[in-house]
């Protein structure tokens, strides 16, 4: 990071990408807290279903923050290209 210039778009992404994952977190804590399963297996399969769901939320907010949102202008995305909002489709249909 040091040598990098103009780190403050990396970083601002990040803080957005965390808030996102502990959003996530405390969402399914709250859904969690909600459901009266009769039996541990029921809230296992509850915790696994939850957890794939916002994983995948998770890597699609991280993808779009970091491949496509363009928060100056002529900034270039990861990949070198300038991002793009059509270059949402390529990045989701990749992860």
């Amino acid at each position: 990071m040091i040598d990098e210039s103009n780190q403050i778009p990396s970083i601002i992404r990040q803080i957005a990408v965390s808030a996102a994952g502990a959003g996530l977190a405390w969402a399914m804590h709250l859904v969690l807290r909600r459901i009266s399963p009769i039996t541990t297996t029921t809230r296992l399969i509850w915790i696994a279903g939850l957890s794939i769901l916002a994983g995948c939320l998770f890597a699609l907010i991280n993808s779009f923050a970091f491949y496509v949102l363009s928060l100056f202008t002529n900034e270039l995305c990861v990949d070198g290209t300038v991002c793009t909002p059509a270059y949402l489709w390529l990045v989701a249909k990749e992860y």
